[in-house]
């Protein structure tokens, strides 16, 4: 059995053991039973759960993008004018390939990340 602790009909803690063994009775009074099924961000509604639902187009495209963009932060030092112009060359090339990924074919669900240099 799990147990869950559940906030506005949302398991937000899903623990595989009784919770008065592991945390303070205090805490552990708001967890409640759970089918073993059940993961963080499962819904209660009048008993019954259900996993959350699937995330939308835009929602991926959102994370996707959030690593494409931190993946070009952590190279911008490349583009600074004391880099060599050979290291400048090379990434240059994988940033724009990262500027690139949302016209890939098949974004945001299946995405082909560049290899850094």
């Amino acid at each position: 059995m799990r147990y869950a602790l559940v906030d506005n009909g949302i398991a937000v803690q899903v623990i595989g053991v009784d919770p008065f063994t592991v945390i303070t009775e205090e805490y552990a009074k708001k967890f409640i039973e759970c089918p073993d099924a059940v993961q963080c961000n499962w819904r209660l509604a009048d008993g019954v759960w259900s996993p959350p639902p699937a995330p939308t187009d835009d929602q991926i495209a959102s994370q996707v993008r959030a690593t494409r963009n931190s993946l070009l932060a952590s190279t911008d030092w490349t583009q600074a004018s004391d880099v060599p112009q050979a290291v400048k060359d090379k990434y240059t090339t994988y940033r724009q390939e990262l500027r690139d990924v949302p016209s890939q074919t098949g974004f945001p669900r299946e995405v082909t990340w560049p290899t850094k240099p």
